[in-house]
């Protein structure tokens, strides 16, 4: 199982199985819904959902139709919810796939009705409900939207060629200021009360709400009483706090463990003249011989250009910090006064042995998670069990 050592990406498929077992602890062992959209937060969608296969997990959500149909493609078990947007035009091919589709209003659900019908098929749907979000979903603000609401989905359960079975919400700020009668806890208290009060409105006049859940990973952590049927960790599951904060507090209530380890290569060392002007634009100028390490990681790969001002990685363990801009395949680091760096040296990115992601997302105003999503699809994933190379994947080769 050879990959490019140029830049790689090693994911820890036993911090995997750690993340989960004390996701599992904390949730009361309530139903897991893994969110493995984005091809798993950058992880490595397929290979993640067969770990997680293996260790009992037999639901999953995704953000589109193809990401679902890669997962049934690579042979991925039990049900998959697709939280964003399907055309009504490919019913069938939900269908064919075994996928629940999200619906977010009556006009829409009544489209994919119509195709269902005439392919002569019927679809799971799970209802969204617009709590507070202001994103996708049944507007639903005060408790006077619950029985205009309660009638949307009313007419959405009486469409032929649907199912409704299950119904969810997400919240805005649940990530946010917990102290009781705080601005965030009470938008959060808020939201859920509405969709708790949408969900017994419909059920009583007869329809059956399958299940729900609406705990995304701030909610796991903060607001364990909102379990209700299921759970939808994100971000946790890869051993990362929603709050983005290095050492995070919530790591007291939910210990992780990252699973990313970000890793490039040095290309060449060099020896720069005094006065050597570095990189596009000629930002960085050689105040006096410089020497630098050429890295083989740019904002192609997913190292964006924001890291040319503060960006950090490690080789053998000692900090080197990027100087002029981030090229498209490589960047430049100062490592003046070293003599233990050569051609062909790993190097540190991110991860065991480096900056935090945090860390590193602070530099680029971001956060923690938008890093790993970013990451180019040419950079291999190369996937660790006992520190033994298990897997690795290349979709550049869809390998």
């Amino acid at each position: 199982m050879q990959y490019l050592r140029r830049t790689w990406a090693e994911i820890d498929l036993d911090a995997v199985e750690y993340n989960l077992t004390n996701i599992r602890k904390i949730t009361g062992g309530k139903r897991i819904i893994a969110v493995i959209k984005a091809d798993a937060y950058g992880h490595g969608a397929s290979v993640i959902a067969r770990q997680y296969n293996r260790l009992g997990v037999n639901a999953f959500a995704v953000s589109n139709i193809d990401e679902a149909h890669a997962l049934r493609t690579d042979e991925v078990r039990g049900d998959i919810l697709i939280l964003g947007y399907t055309p009504p035009d490919m019913a069938f091919e939900l269908y064919v796939d075994n996928v629940t589709q999200a619906v977010t209003d009556y006009d829409y659900a009544k489209k994919l009705s119509d195709y269902a019908v005439r392919a002569g098929i019927t679809l799971a749907v799970h209802v969204k409900v617009d709590s507070g979000m202001s994103r996708l979903g049944l507007v639903v603000r005060d408790e006077e939207d619950v029985g205009r609401v309660r009638g949307e989905i009313l007419k959405i359960a009486a469409l032929p060629g649907l199912r409704i079975t299950g119904c969810f919400t997400h919240f805005s700020s649940a990530d946010g200021d917990t102290t009781p009668g705080s601005d965030d806890r009470l938008c959060t208290e808020r939201q859920y009360k509405l969709f708790t009060s949408v969900i017994e409105a419909a059920e009583k006049a007869g329809v059956s709400m399958g299940t729900r859940h609406c705990s995304n990973s701030a909610v796991i952590i903060n607001y364990p009483e909102f379990g209700l049927d299921a759970v939808r960790p994100g971000v946790i599951l890869y051993g990362y706090y929603p709050d983005s904060v290095e050492n995070s507090s919530l790591a007291a209530k939910l210990p992780l463990k990252p699973v990313m380890t970000l890793k490039t290569a040095v290309s060449q060392v060099k020896k720069l003249p005094a006065g050597s002007e570095i990189s596009y634009g000629r930002e960085a100028i050689a105040k006096e011989e410089m020497q630098t390490a050429v890295v083989s990681i740019g904002y192609a790969d997913g190292y964006v250009r924001k890291n040319s001002r503060g960006g950090t990685m490690y080789i053998h363990g000692c900090p080197a910090r990027v100087t002029g801009r981030i090229c498209m395949d490589m960047c430049m680091l100062d490592i003046t006064g070293r003599t233990d760096v050569h051609e062909g040296d790993e190097v540190v990115v991110f991860g065991n042995g480096g900056v935090s992601l945090e860390s590193a997302a602070r530099v680029c105003e971001t956060i923690n998670y938008e890093l790993t999503c970013l990451i180019g699809k040419r950079v291999p994933r190369v996937f660790l069990k006992n520190g033994t190379l298990e897997y690795t994947q290349n979709m550049f080769l869809h390998d």
